[in-house]
């Protein structure tokens, strides 16, 4: 699945990306499909860009590197999280193709501790899932499923990694379902971080988790205020 090269024009540049998924969801959709992806991933790299002082950036659930690359490439100093084995090669094979070398890929997931867990990965690897059932539900083929075993570890000890209280960070999570999971694992660091930016996948056409209509509230209690975002699969909250 790591060589379909899909090929998008970021900041005037032409980007190679290599992923399966795309090309998958223009077959399936049509043209549209595709596009309404790439003008969701220009959208939150125009925001980025609309930050002061350059933010450091968490890609957690990176993907094959839609949002990390064309970041990198602008000068952003990232972090990819990213814990299935198929994202990781299309996210290495990419970043090689495009020089972008400076990014640092943690090859696991986020949660609420330090383990292993079992990880879905449907037809199109942009589902992946902890939960079987969102990783194929936007899926025509049920029955295509990967079971993988990935390692697992918390926001705060990745930002204990990789990042200080005093900078600007800009965190996008899409990770199919568990954005609670993630956000809570790094509640000592949101606590503390004096400006941070957080973009999270609410997609309505997927099944919700309970705990995911808890997400605005815990970010309240830690100073982030809601912003609006022009699409309704993704909330943002700002603490500044």
């Amino acid at each position: 699945m790591t060589d379909s090269l899909y090929k998008h024009y970021v900041a005037g540049r032409q980007v190679n990306f290599w992923a399966y998924f795309p090309a998958y969801y223009h077959a399936l959709y049509g043209k549209n499909k595709r596009d309404s992806l790439s003008n969701a991933y220009e959208e939150i790299i125009a925001y980025v860009q609309s930050l002061p002082n350059k933010p450091k950036i968490l890609d957690i659930g990176a993907n094959s590197g839609l949002v990390t690359i064309p970041l990198a490439l602008l000068g952003y100093d990232i972090v990819a999280v990213e814990p299935a084995k198929i994202n990781i090669a299309c996210l290495e094979k990419a970043l090689a193709e495009n020089d972008a070398t400076v990014v640092r890929i943690v090859p696991a997931a986020l949660g609420l501790r330090e383990e292993t867990r079992t990880l879905f990965v449907p037809q199109a690897q942009d589902n992946a899932s902890f939960d079987p059932k969102i990783a194929v539900a936007n899926m025509p083929d049920k029955n295509h499923l990967v079971a993988e075993q990935v390692a697992c570890t918390t926001l705060d000890r990745l930002a204990q990694r990789f990042l200080t209280t005093s900078e600007r960070v800009f965190i996008k999570i899409d990770v199919q379902g568990f954005e609670h999971e993630v956000l809570l694992g790094g509640k000592n660091f949101l606590s503390t971080v004096p400006a941070c930016h957080i973009l999270y996948e609410t997609d309505a056409s997927l099944p919700t988790l309970p705990d995911a209509a808890n997400i605005p509230q815990f970010l309240t209690s830690l100073g982030f205020m809601q912003r609006p975002w022009p699409h309704k699969s993704d909330c943002l909250f700002v603490k500044e």
